[in-house]
């Protein structure tokens, strides 16, 4: 981390990669689609760019940071919203990944997101300098 934050210039450009990167696009996803995926610290990587010279490729011109999510098998899915945004998904009945309950793929990504990823980044970052 403290690398990172070092290449990107500090705490508060690596901050706010980090939320342009991974937390708006999080909540745009579950917002816009119904689709809340787990961003927690297990399940996001951060795409580095190999070498400083390539560090353009590593960021998009927004600042924002590249990040891949893997393991998308404790998604939850909002059937009414992800309706609303024009599209159906068809899983096996009973799949504990889709829902009808709003609440489910809120607290989804609420706890993942909010509360175990950026918890802990914020705890990472304060003795580097994030106040």
């Amino acid at each position: 981390l403290q690398h990172c934050v070092r290449t990107l210039g500090g705490v508060r450009p690596f901050w706010e990669g980090l939320l342009g990167g991974l937390v708006e696009p999080g909540l745009r996803l579950a917002t816009v689609w119904g689709v809340a995926l787990e961003l927690h610290q297990q399940n996001v990587l951060l795409r580095l760019a190999p070498s400083a010279a390539d560090s353009t490729s590593a960021k998009d011109p927004t600042g924002a940071l590249p990040f891949v999510v893997r393991d998308l098998g404790g998604i939850r899915v909002h059937s009414p919203r992800l309706a609303a945004a024009g599209c159906s998904l068809r899983l096996a009945p009973g799949s504990f990944t889709q829902t009808e309950d709003l609440d489910e793929m809120r607290d989804k990504l609420s706890h993942t997101l909010m509360q175990a990823a950026l918890t802990s980044v914020i705890h990472w970052l304060k003795p580097l300098g994030l106040d």
